[in-house]
């Protein structure tokens, strides 16, 4: 037994390249010899097969590409998830589980094909991200920002914004617009330690004209954008070191015509841009030029899409689809197949924009 013990350590030990053998007892010189020469032989061979694994590691080590010029202006494919639920936001956690709200007010966690309750009395609520630590935040139903720990422990974090939006920014830091109804018309900052907030981006228009709606940064973290409800107007407000706003925000595109209501952001490798519309029911592709086409209209209205979040590639998830709640059908979630990444793809990205957005 403690032979068996003795090899099945050294097997580890020698997968991890940590062990030296010293022969103990050596009945003569000869054998003494042999067994040198044995571990030699032993040791250059290892060391040879080790080289050569290495060599053939780093020769196989790709990174990979992805092609802009392989994407169209209507989706690959799009149909609906069994298992997830979502009604005006949803996140994907690193693990590929998707978090949102069915009918009945209460936060669940799903796989592709199956869901489990996790925070009951949640609420319907509307947006959600999460921290760098897996805390996940959520605009209740009472308009405020709850923190939810992977446990589900909940923890109000108190502000006077009434929220709509929230995001985290790359400081850590909750970036939120205000509800509709509440006429502030601007973006804050909220410390999510403290729930102090501070007013970073006003003058988006008369209320209810171009109300900042939806958030989303940039790849690089220096740029936020705002969807809006009103004209059709998208803005950006570009951020200094100290992630403070450089200028009063600034106009980057407009979509549709008429009355406008944009619900979410989602942006992709190639710097292409996806709003859903209310109104149209449209979701809306901005290029990274400012011109924009109708990427896809649902053919059941109900099937409108109210956010938008990237798949990451664990669970099942589609790393190139977009998955969104549709709050008008019983709060079901639909992938819609984009054919390209996040911007957070890490790999080559060819026939992209000479600057992403």
């Amino acid at each position: 037994m403690r032979a068996s013990t003795f090899l099945l350590l050294l097997s580890v030990a020698c997968k991890d390249g940590a062990v030296t053998v010293v022969e103990a007892d050596a009945d003569t010189d000869a054998d003494s010899d042999s067994d040198t020469d044995a571990d030699t032989d032993a040791d250059t061979d290892a060391d040879t097969d080790a080289d050569t694994d290495a060599d053939t590691d780093a020769d196989t080590d790709t990174v990979e590409t992805f092609d802009c010029a392989t994407l169209t202006d209507s989706p690959v494919s799009t149909g609906m998830v069994t298992g997830p639920r979502g009604y005006h936001g949803l996140e994907i956690d690193a693990n590929g589980m998707m978090v949102g709200a069915n009918t009945g007010g209460t936060l669940v966690t799903a796989t592709q094909t199956g869901r489990t309750p996790w925070v009951p009395g949640a609420g319907t609520g509307e947006q959600l991200d999460y921290l760098a630590n897996g805390d996940l935040l959520a605009v209740n139903a009472n308009d405020n920002i709850v923190r939810i720990t992977p446990a589900g422990s909940v923890t109000p974090i108190g502000s006077n914004v009434s929220p709509y939006a929230v995001h985290v920014g790359p400081d850590e830091m909750l970036y939120a617009t205000n509800n509709y109804w509440v006429g502030t018309n601007a973006v804050w900052r909220i410390d999510p330690a403290t729930g102090q907030s501070t007013r970073i981006a006003p003058n988006f228009g008369p209320w209810q004209s171009n109300n900042p709606h939806a958030l989303m940064f940039n790849a690089a973290g220096d740029r936020m954008y705002v969807s809006t409800i009103g004209d059709g107007t998208i803005y950006y407000v570009d951020f200094d070191a100290q992630m403070n706003p450089i200028l009063p925000p600034q106009v980057y595109a407009n979509i549709g015509s008429g009355s406008v209501w944009q619900d979410a952001i989602a942006i992709d490798a190639c710097g292409n841009m996806y709003l859903p519309d209310y109104w149209s029911k449209n979701i809306y592709k901005v290029k990274p030029d400012g011109t924009s086409v109708v990427f896809w209209t649902p053919a059941n209205s109900n099937n409108y899409t109210h956010g938008l979040t990237w798949g990451n590639g664990q669970g099942g998830c589609n790393d190139r689809a977009l998955y969104g709640p549709t709050p008008y059908n019983n709060n079901q979630v639909m992938e819609i197949v984009i054919g390209a990444p996040s911007q957070d793809f890490d790999g080559i990205v060819l026939n992209g924009p000479a600057t992403l957005p």
